[in-house]
């Protein structure tokens, strides 16, 4: 019980640390965004994101920066995924 027990607290220590890594890139692509770098932005959130794909924050910040860069297709697909654009079917 007790190996299982820090099985789990490891298990938890690592995702917390990969969390804190993801936060960095994507306070970075915030600080770029500011300056309406949106291209740098837009690297910064990528690097969040391959630490972390599931970041709710590090999309939804990387769809703006693609949406300000008017790459908007690149935009919608990654709002799609993360259901803040609902079409409606015909």
């Amino acid at each position: 019980m007790k190996r299982f027990s820090i099985l789990i607290i490891l298990c938890a220590v690592s995702l917390f640390v990969a969390a804190q890594k993801e936060s960095g890139d994507v306070r970075r692509g915030n600080s770029a965004y500011k300056k309406e770098k949106y291209v740098d932005a837009e690297v910064d959130y990528r690097k969040g994101l391959e630490k972390n794909a599931k970041s709710f924050s590090g999309n939804f910040n990387l769809g703006n920066a693609l949406y300000r860069q008017e790459k908007y297709a690149e935009a919608i697909e990654i709002l799609k995924k993360l259901n803040l654009i609902n079409p409606k079917k015909s």
